[in-house]
């Protein structure tokens, strides 16, 4: 009994989160990107209470301007939620499934292209703290077409761990990856 109070201390007093990962298909190079197109990607994230929210917008290479974005949304306890909203055209939501999320391997690179069509996803659940709950948490979709995930704030691992999702370009095969 005595190991299991040492436990929950050190989880209350211990600063516990998720690592979410964002990333979006674009081209290997911005400027690559830029020059073909004419547009770009910009990627912008606002925390705002409990829920980060992560955007990924095509703009003209003009209007482009240079943001101070740090490259990861921190789930924890107290801010439990993350969307992500990719751009209406071209562009979909991955993973697939809305109870799993895409993981790092070591050995291999982690890009959205290799998450959708490998196994490289794990389910939600196993990145938690199994409780007793009933309902395993999932993405869903917002009234603005993006994805949410809200994780119980009772599930949170103790250690930290880290997934990643985001918004792979349909229309090409390559992808420029963008931790957010």
């Amino acid at each position: 009994m005595m190991e299991r109070q040492t436990s929950f201390i050190k989880r209350s007093l211990t600063a516990v989160g998720l690592v979410a990962a964002v990333l979006f298909n674009a081209c290997p190079s911005e400027v690559t990107n830029v020059l073909a197109t004419g547009q770009s990607i910009v990627l912008s994230c606002t925390r705002s209470e409990n829920l980060t929210t992560c955007a990924c917008k095509e703009v003209s290479a003009a209007n482009r301007q240079v943001g101070s974005s740090t490259g990861t949304a921190t789930l924890s306890e107290l801010s439990n939620g993350l969307t992500v909203e990719c751009p209406k055209t071209t562009y979909e939501f991955v993973p697939q499934e809305s109870t799993h999320v895409c993981i790092a391997k070591e050995s291999t690179s982690a890009t959205l292209k290799e998450c959708k069509a490998t196994p490289t996803k794990n389910p939600i659940k196993d990145l938690l703290i199994q409780t007793t709950q009933t309902k395993v948490p999932e993405w869903t979709t917002t009234n603005a077409g993006g994805h949410s995930l809200i994780l119980p704030p009772e599930t949170f691992p103790i250690v930290d761990k880290s997934f990643f999702a985001g918004c792979l370009k349909t229309s090409s095969r390559r992808q420029r990856n963008t931790d957010v």
